[in-house]
């Protein structure tokens, strides 16, 4: 017993309290720095994984807006393709009326997918995006495959940021072959 008194006092000595009173209990000032360190680590990556998840949501919405200009005029190409009266497509009566010597072209000018190009405009159109504004530019492109009758009309698309001048990073790109509706009906 004597032995474990000195041994308390020499611990008092050295600045040892034993049990805190309720007045002592508290944090130290490291422990409190520690907390406030994790807590802003824990905020940084955080606010650093909102940012990243933003971003990837406006992307999606570009992309997502761009899929739907570019089908919007496919669909109207389509349109084309199927009832341009250029075509020999009759509105009155449903009926196509063939013209023999597209349907046996030698080349790409005498072919139903030049009188297809040629009843579409080419187009670069700007577009207002509904996220913030912003202004794109979607293009469309025809090549005529190159093999006889020349009935296929290769379509391509591209979305382009405006500020995207040399349209070298589309957002969204397109690719179609149309083939026009009188075409079916050559013999």
């Amino acid at each position: 017993m004597i032995h474990s008194k000195i041994k308390l006092a020499f611990l008092r000595a050295q600045g040892f309290q034993g049990k805190r009173n309720p007045q002592q209990q508290g944090f130290m000032l490291l422990e409190v720095l520690v907390g406030t360190l994790l807590t802003l680590i824990f905020i940084g990556v955080s606010m650093q994984a909102i940012v990243v998840s933003m971003s990837i949501k406006v992307r999606a919405q570009e992309l997502s807006e761009s899929s739907n200009w570019i089908q919007e005029d496919f669909e109207t190409v389509r349109q084309t393709a199927n009832t341009a009266a250029a075509l020999g497509y009759n509105s009155e009566t449903g009926q196509y009326t063939v013209d023999a010597s597209r349907c046996s072209a030698t080349s790409a000018g005498a072919g139903y997918a030049s009188l297809l190009q040629n009843s579409i405009a080419a187009i670069s159109n700007p577009k207002l995006s509904e996220l913030g504004q912003r202004r794109y530019t979607l293009t469309r492109n025809f090549t005529i495959k190159n093999t006889a009758p020349y009935n296929v009309l290769q379509v391509s698309y591209g979305v382009y940021r405006d500020e995207d001048t040399s349209f070298t990073k589309p957002i969204a790109k397109f690719y179609a072959e149309v083939i026009p509706g009188a075409s079916f009906f050559c013999k």
